[in-house]
Protein backbone atom coordinates (compact mmCIF):
# COMPACT_ATOMS: atom_id res chain seq x y z
CA UNK A 1 0.00 0.00 0.00
CA UNK A 2 1.09 3.41 -0.66
CA UNK A 3 1.82 5.56 1.74
CA UNK A 4 1.81 9.68 2.04
CA UNK A 5 -0.15 12.17 -0.16
CA UNK A 6 -1.59 10.70 -3.37
CA UNK A 7 -3.27 13.46 -5.83
CA UNK A 8 -5.86 11.97 -7.98
CA UNK A 9 -6.92 14.93 -9.20
CA UNK A 10 -6.94 18.75 -9.20
CA UNK A 11 -8.48 21.89 -10.94
CA UNK A 12 -8.35 25.57 -10.65
CA UNK A 13 -10.63 28.26 -12.05
CA UNK A 14 -13.91 28.94 -12.06
CA UNK A 15 -16.89 27.94 -14.01
CA UNK A 16 -16.17 26.19 -17.19
CA UNK A 17 -12.26 27.90 -17.19
CA UNK A 18 -10.15 25.50 -15.23
CA UNK A 19 -7.46 24.22 -15.85
CA UNK A 20 -5.67 20.88 -14.71
CA UNK A 21 -3.04 20.85 -12.04
CA UNK A 22 -2.75 17.49 -11.05
CA UNK A 23 1.05 17.34 -12.05
CA UNK A 24 1.63 20.83 -10.68
CA UNK A 25 0.44 19.79 -7.18
CA UNK A 26 2.46 16.33 -7.09
CA UNK A 27 5.46 17.95 -7.80
CA UNK A 28 4.75 20.46 -5.30
CA UNK A 29 4.51 17.65 -2.18
CA UNK A 30 7.47 17.57 -0.54
CA UNK A 31 8.70 15.53 2.57
CA UNK A 32 4.76 14.06 2.63
CA UNK A 33 3.40 17.60 3.05
CA UNK A 34 1.68 19.75 0.32
CA UNK A 35 1.56 23.71 1.83
CA UNK A 36 0.86 26.12 -1.33
CA UNK A 37 -1.00 29.24 -1.49
CA UNK A 38 -3.47 29.48 -3.97
CA UNK A 39 -2.59 31.78 -7.19
CA UNK A 40 -1.75 31.18 -10.64
CA UNK A 41 1.46 32.01 -9.74
CA UNK A 42 2.21 29.43 -7.07
CA UNK A 43 0.23 26.76 -9.15
CA UNK A 44 2.96 27.25 -12.03
CA UNK A 45 0.03 27.82 -14.51
CA UNK A 46 -1.42 31.17 -16.63
CA UNK A 47 -4.71 32.67 -14.88
CA UNK A 48 -7.48 31.15 -16.40
CA UNK A 49 -10.38 33.71 -15.31
CA UNK A 50 -8.33 37.13 -15.20
CA UNK A 51 -10.39 39.31 -12.72
CA UNK A 52 -12.88 36.55 -11.41
CA UNK A 53 -12.47 34.55 -8.05
CA UNK A 54 -11.18 31.26 -8.32
CA UNK A 55 -11.07 28.33 -6.57
CA UNK A 56 -8.87 24.87 -6.24
CA UNK A 57 -10.22 21.81 -5.57
CA UNK A 58 -8.52 19.11 -5.05
CA UNK A 59 -8.84 15.42 -4.81
CA UNK A 60 -6.37 13.27 -3.02
CA UNK A 61 -6.04 10.18 -0.99
CA UNK A 62 -3.45 9.26 2.23
CA UNK A 63 -2.16 5.91 2.94
CA UNK A 64 -4.53 4.32 -0.44
CA UNK A 65 -7.10 5.08 1.59
CA UNK A 66 -10.51 6.49 0.22
CA UNK A 67 -10.60 9.83 -1.60
CA UNK A 68 -10.73 12.99 0.45
CA UNK A 69 -11.84 16.51 -0.90
CA UNK A 70 -10.27 20.03 -0.15
CA UNK A 71 -11.53 23.61 -1.24
CA UNK A 72 -9.58 26.55 -1.35
CA UNK A 73 -10.31 30.08 -2.87
CA UNK A 74 -7.98 32.52 -4.34
CA UNK A 75 -5.91 33.69 -1.36
CA UNK A 76 -5.86 30.76 0.91
CA UNK A 77 -3.59 28.45 1.56
CA UNK A 78 -3.79 24.50 0.93
CA UNK A 79 -2.21 22.08 3.58
CA UNK A 80 -2.05 18.70 3.59
CA UNK A 81 0.79 17.19 5.77
CA UNK A 82 0.94 13.26 5.78
CA UNK A 83 4.59 12.10 4.94
CA UNK A 84 5.44 8.78 3.86
CA UNK A 85 7.04 6.56 6.44
CA UNK A 86 7.78 3.10 6.13
CA UNK A 87 5.20 2.67 8.24
CA UNK A 88 2.11 4.49 7.53
CA UNK A 89 0.27 5.07 11.07
CA UNK A 90 -2.64 6.68 9.47
CA UNK A 91 -4.84 9.03 11.55
CA UNK A 92 -4.44 9.42 15.31
CA UNK A 93 -6.74 11.93 17.42
CA UNK A 94 -4.32 13.28 20.11
CA UNK A 95 -6.90 15.87 21.40
CA UNK A 96 -10.33 17.70 20.30
CA UNK A 97 -11.87 20.40 22.25
CA UNK A 98 -15.54 21.86 21.81
CA UNK A 99 -16.83 25.27 22.40
CA UNK A 100 -16.17 28.92 22.22
CA UNK A 101 -13.22 31.25 23.13
CA UNK A 102 -13.05 30.74 27.18
CA UNK A 103 -15.27 28.07 27.24
CA UNK A 104 -13.52 25.11 25.69
CA UNK A 105 -14.55 21.40 27.10
CA UNK A 106 -12.20 18.06 26.20
CA UNK A 107 -14.35 15.71 23.90
CA UNK A 108 -11.17 13.85 22.95
CA UNK A 109 -12.48 10.76 23.50
CA UNK A 110 -15.87 11.35 21.74
CA UNK A 111 -14.53 12.04 18.51
CA UNK A 112 -11.94 9.09 18.70
CA UNK A 113 -15.26 7.14 19.09
CA UNK A 114 -15.88 8.56 15.02
CA UNK A 115 -12.48 6.86 13.56
CA UNK A 116 -13.37 3.59 12.28
CA UNK A 117 -10.64 1.03 11.97
CA UNK A 118 -10.47 1.17 8.20
CA UNK A 119 -8.71 4.79 9.20
CA UNK A 120 -12.00 6.69 8.06
CA UNK A 121 -14.08 9.54 9.71
CA UNK A 122 -16.97 11.08 9.52
CA UNK A 123 -17.90 13.34 11.47
CA UNK A 124 -20.39 16.57 11.39
CA UNK A 125 -19.82 19.17 14.17
CA UNK A 126 -22.27 19.80 16.50
CA UNK A 127 -22.80 19.76 20.72
CA UNK A 128 -25.08 16.49 20.28
CA UNK A 129 -22.54 14.49 18.12
CA UNK A 130 -19.46 15.26 20.66
CA UNK A 131 -21.97 14.32 23.80
CA UNK A 132 -22.31 18.04 25.44
CA UNK A 133 -25.37 19.98 26.13
CA UNK A 134 -24.89 23.12 24.43
CA UNK A 135 -22.72 25.47 26.18
CA UNK A 136 -24.01 27.81 25.03
CA UNK A 137 -27.20 28.67 22.35
CA UNK A 138 -26.31 32.19 21.63
CA UNK A 139 -22.29 31.18 20.79
CA UNK A 140 -21.29 30.10 17.76
CA UNK A 141 -18.64 26.83 18.37
CA UNK A 142 -16.11 24.87 17.21
CA UNK A 143 -14.40 21.91 17.35
CA UNK A 144 -10.47 22.34 17.24
CA UNK A 145 -8.82 19.12 16.73
CA UNK A 146 -5.05 18.10 16.93
CA UNK A 147 -4.28 14.71 15.13
CA UNK A 148 -1.53 13.04 13.53
CA UNK A 149 -0.75 11.73 10.12
CA UNK A 150 1.76 9.32 9.43
CA UNK A 151 3.04 10.81 12.90
CA UNK A 152 2.88 14.53 11.20
CA UNK A 153 1.41 16.97 13.54
CA UNK A 154 -1.89 18.76 12.29
CA UNK A 155 -5.07 20.66 13.49
CA UNK A 156 -8.56 21.09 11.98
CA UNK A 157 -11.10 23.73 12.93
CA UNK A 158 -14.85 22.92 12.06
CA UNK A 159 -17.73 25.54 12.80
CA UNK A 160 -21.24 23.75 14.00
CA UNK A 161 -22.73 22.27 11.03
CA UNK A 162 -19.62 21.50 9.29
CA UNK A 163 -18.59 17.93 8.33
CA UNK A 164 -15.04 16.32 9.09
CA UNK A 165 -14.47 13.35 6.25
CA UNK A 166 -11.12 11.75 5.83
CA UNK A 167 -9.37 8.33 5.03
CA UNK A 168 -6.17 7.50 6.07
CA UNK A 169 -5.89 4.38 6.93
CA UNK A 170 -2.81 1.99 8.73
CA UNK A 171 -0.15 1.29 6.67
CA UNK A 172 -0.50 -2.91 8.26
CA UNK A 173 2.02 -4.55 5.91
CA UNK A 174 5.07 -2.87 6.66
CA UNK A 175 4.97 -2.98 10.75
CA UNK A 176 7.87 -1.29 12.58
CA UNK A 177 10.05 -4.27 14.16
CA UNK A 178 11.11 -3.75 17.28
CA UNK A 179 14.96 -4.90 18.28
CA UNK A 180 12.84 -7.71 20.79
CA UNK A 181 10.88 -8.36 17.70
CA UNK A 182 14.00 -9.37 15.51
CA UNK A 183 15.99 -10.94 18.67
CA UNK A 184 12.31 -13.59 19.22
CA UNK A 185 12.00 -14.03 15.04
CA UNK A 186 16.02 -15.46 15.65
CA UNK A 187 15.39 -17.28 18.01
CA UNK A 188 12.34 -18.63 17.06
CA UNK A 189 13.76 -19.63 13.73
CA UNK A 190 16.54 -21.44 14.95
CA UNK A 191 14.41 -23.83 17.42
CA UNK A 192 12.15 -24.20 14.42
CA UNK A 193 15.29 -25.30 12.48
CA UNK A 194 16.25 -27.67 15.34
CA UNK A 195 12.99 -29.01 15.50
CA UNK A 196 12.86 -29.68 11.73
CA UNK A 197 15.94 -31.11 11.68
CA UNK A 198 15.55 -33.64 14.31
CA UNK A 199 12.27 -34.31 12.59
CA UNK A 200 13.96 -35.64 9.18
CA UNK A 201 16.73 -37.23 10.83
CA UNK A 202 14.28 -39.13 12.98
CA UNK A 203 12.36 -39.89 9.81
CA UNK A 204 15.07 -41.32 7.40
CA UNK A 205 16.50 -43.43 10.45
CA UNK A 206 12.96 -44.86 10.83
CA UNK A 207 13.13 -45.85 7.12
CA UNK A 208 16.62 -47.46 7.47
CA UNK A 209 15.16 -49.56 10.78
CA UNK A 210 12.15 -50.42 8.61
CA UNK A 211 14.74 -52.02 6.00
CA UNK A 212 16.62 -53.52 8.02
CA UNK A 213 14.06 -54.99 10.13
CA UNK A 214 12.51 -56.26 6.35
CA UNK A 215 15.75 -57.41 5.69
CA UNK A 216 16.37 -59.71 8.84
CA UNK A 217 12.04 -60.66 8.09
CA UNK A 218 12.97 -62.21 4.76
CA UNK A 219 15.80 -63.88 6.16
CA UNK A 220 14.40 -65.37 9.09
CA UNK A 221 11.24 -66.73 7.44
CA UNK A 222 12.42 -67.55 3.95
CA UNK A 223 10.54 -65.20 2.34
CA UNK A 224 11.62 -63.08 -0.64
CA UNK A 225 9.58 -59.81 0.48
CA UNK A 226 11.43 -57.19 -2.22
CA UNK A 227 13.23 -54.09 -0.56
CA UNK A 228 11.23 -51.82 -2.30
CA UNK A 229 8.29 -52.66 -0.32
CA UNK A 230 10.23 -52.22 2.57
CA UNK A 231 11.04 -48.83 1.65
CA UNK A 232 7.85 -47.83 1.14
CA UNK A 233 6.69 -48.99 4.22
CA UNK A 234 9.45 -46.97 5.48
CA UNK A 235 8.20 -43.79 4.27
CA UNK A 236 5.47 -43.44 6.31
CA UNK A 237 6.56 -40.89 9.40
CA UNK A 238 7.99 -43.07 11.83
CA UNK A 239 6.64 -46.16 10.78
CA UNK A 240 9.44 -48.01 13.07
CA UNK A 241 8.07 -46.45 15.90
CA UNK A 242 4.46 -48.20 15.59
CA UNK A 243 4.04 -50.43 12.37
CA UNK A 244 7.14 -52.76 13.72
CA UNK A 245 6.77 -53.29 17.01
CA UNK A 246 3.12 -54.15 15.96
CA UNK A 247 4.38 -56.86 13.78
CA UNK A 248 7.16 -57.77 15.62
CA UNK A 249 4.26 -58.96 18.45
CA UNK A 250 2.33 -60.71 16.31
CA UNK A 251 5.21 -62.67 15.24
CA UNK A 252 5.89 -63.42 18.72
CA UNK A 253 2.64 -64.55 19.95
CA UNK A 254 2.22 -66.56 16.62
CA UNK A 255 6.08 -68.17 16.22
CA UNK A 256 7.01 -67.66 19.85
CA UNK A 257 10.23 -66.29 18.63
CA UNK A 258 11.03 -61.74 18.01
CA UNK A 259 13.52 -61.46 14.83
CA UNK A 260 15.67 -59.02 17.20
CA UNK A 261 16.02 -61.64 19.37
CA UNK A 262 17.14 -63.94 16.40
CA UNK A 263 20.77 -62.50 16.22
Amino acid sequence: MSTGINIKSASYGVGSNNVDVTSELTSKILDGALNLPVTPSALGVDDPAPGQLKTLTIQYSVNGGNINSIVEKDGGTIVISAPSERVASGLQITKAEYGYPGNYQDVTDAVQNYLKSDGSINLKVGFKEVGLPDPNPAKQKQLNVEYTLNGSKNTKILKDGESWKFSAPHNVTNKKTKATDFVTSVIGSLISGVFRFVGLYIFFLSMYTVVEYGVSFNSRFGKNISEILWYAIGLIPFSSLWLIPTINFFLILFYGGSIYASG
